[in-house]
């Protein structure tokens, strides 16, 4: 996943999704998880068991910023 202020790239072992920030309708990050709702019914889900407490925040951060 890479973030850019035009929004998230997701690449995963078969696809390579761009997801705009203009459809990212919220953000929730929780203890474990961070969860992104794009519009309508689509959502991410990112665990944060492996982050560090620094790499969790730092991540957060960029994600807050497309908002």
């Amino acid at each position: 996943m890479l973030i850019g202020e035009n929004g998230i790239k997701v690449i995963g072992e078969n696809f390579t999704e761009m997801i705009p920030k203009e459809i990212i309708s919220d953000i929730g990050v929780y203890d474990d998880m961070i969860l992104i709702f794009l519009i309508g019914y689509k959502s991410y889900f990112i665990p944060t068991r492996y982050l560090t407490r620094e790499n969790k925040e730092q991540f957060i951060n960029k994600l807050m910023a497309l908002k």
